[in-house]
């Protein structure tokens, strides 16, 4: 027992002084690793890698830029404060619920949501659409709208599909009225001074176009095929009936005061005509929500291509009508942050004696923003875009833009000389029910200033027929 003794209390010691080292080990600052040797305290980084007197400021590149960028910064934010106060209280109490229990059914398969448009040349347009989901069991859907902006502009449009019951093939039928008493038309051409079909232009006209108006109204039915060939492959056949009409405008300055009425194909008589359609879309867009973003985004690309044959069964001839739509949707950061790329393009074969006025491809508007409704139209019609969307919000984005285009004869006489160019920006604000209002502030290179703004349900795409 007494030799035990010496050994257990040197045993007793050494532990006391590992404990005591471990402690003093335990409280002292660890020496940096490799990796974060040199690295900024958290709250001190200066974005720059270059040690210095001066490494705690910013260059002095970035202070100017967000210098010269306070006002725009400030200004924005000062429009966005009832938006998002708005949209606080929207979310805060629980509105969105409140409407789908007064509009929607308890399962969500019927629903009333309103709709709103207005475009400068237009007064505003209020309506609602009724929408059905799982009718039958399988998805099937339908859709009954109509809008109404006083007795010069009104329309509605009704479609039903089959849903999943056919598997992937998927058959919708549907039609619409629209009537319009003051749409604009410019004439025929790119307003450059180059040559434009001379019977259409009265002799003591200027050279470049005369704003006219003129009265619009089109019924239309339906029926159309979507088969799943794979899963972002889609061929989609359709045939249409349709009857158009036209008249003089009693406002402004009637059409026929400027132009020939000889001339202007469907004017005087109706246009009956009978539309078949092939379409192949590749469709790559995915709407994603990553638990890192602020909100849900669209990514992906598309290819779309279509061509159709016009039967007229009154006036006479017959001619054809094709497009694409390529887009190409890039996320390049948290934010979203996104560069939205398009090139789209339509054109018809018929001669400016055999196609209706109405029926020439467009720009303006809706294509090729920053300019009146309708302003250029011709044989083909060729425009790109790109758009730089970021989100200044929960569920706001804002959204710069660049729209490039012209009209032309025919594609043999395609050139970049006399481009149109518009360009602005706008905000999109989404809600959770799905719902958006976009208001969209747009000029162009020739000038003028043109508001556009909408209440609706978000659509998958845009339909070509207007």
């Amino acid at each position: 027992m007494t030799a035990s003794v010496p050994r257990l209390n040197l045993i007793a010691w050494s532990s006391l002084v590992a404990v005591a080292l471990a402690a003093r080990a335990a409280h002292a600052d660890p020496a940096p690793t490799p990796d974060v040797a040199g690295a900024p305290s958290p709250g001190d980084e200066s974005g720059r890698v270059d040690p210095g007197a001066h490494a705690d400021r910013p260059s002095t590149a970035r202070a100017v830029a967000r210098a010269v960028l306070f006002v725009p910064k400030a200004l924005l934010w000062l429009v966005l404060t009832p938006v998002r106060g708005g949209l606080w209280l929207y979310d805060r109490y629980q509105f969105d619920g409140a409407f789908r229990g007064t509009f929607h059914t308890r399962d969500d398969t019927f629903g009333i949501v309103p709709t709103f448009i207005y475009q400068t040349g237009f007064g505003p347009m209020l309506g609602a659409e009724l929408r059905g989901i799982d009718l039958f069991g399988e998805r099937e859907r339908l859709m009954v709208g109509a809008a109404y902006g006083g007795p010069y502009q009104m329309g509605a449009e009704t479609w039903m599909d089959t849903g999943q019951r056919l598997g992937p093939v998927t058959l919708r039928l549907g039609g619409n009225f629209d009537r319009f008493s003051k749409l604009r038309f410019y004439g025929i051409g790119n307003d450059d001074g180059g040559p434009r079909p001379p019977f259409l232009v009265d002799p003591i006209s200027s050279a470049f176009a005369t704003e006219t108006r003129y009265r619009y109204q089109e019924l239309r039915a339906a029926f159309g095929v979507d088969w799943a060939v794979l899963d972002d492959l889609r061929f989609q056949p359709s045939v249409a009936v349709t009857d158009l009409r036209y008249g003089p405008s009693e406002s402004g300055t009637p059409i026929d005061a400027v132009f020939d009425p000889v001339g202007l194909v469907g004017f005087i008589g109706d246009v009956t005509h009978v539309y078949g359609e092939v379409q192949l879309r590749w469709d790559r867009r995915r709407i994603a929500a990553p638990a890192w973003e602020t909100t849900t985004y669209t990514a992906g690309w598309l290819v779309s291509a279509f061509a159709g044959r016009v039967h007229q069964l009154e006036p006479c001839c017959d001619f054809t009508h094709y497009g694409v739509d390529l887009q190409q949707l890039v996320h390049l950061g948290i934010g979203p942050r996104m560069v939205v790329l398009r090139l789209w393009g339509e054109g018809v074969t018929g001669s400016y004696d055999e196609v209706p006025f109405s029926e020439l491809p467009y720009l303006g508007g809706d294509v090729l923003r920053g300019y009146d409704f309708m302003r250029f139209r011709d044989r083909v019609a060729l425009q790109g875009t790109a758009e730089y969307v970021w989100d200044v919000g929960r569920f706001t984005n804002a959204f710069l833009f660049v729209d490039a285009g012209r009209v032309y004869p025919s594609l043999e006489d395609f050139t970049f000389d006399g481009m149109r160019v518009g360009y602005g920006g706008g905000l999109s604000i989404h809600t959770r029910a799905g719902f958006l209002i976009a208001a969209t502030l747009a000029s162009s290179i020739d000038g003028g200033i043109f508001v556009t703004a909408r209440l609706g349900p978000l659509l998958d795409e845009v339909p070509r027929w207007r």
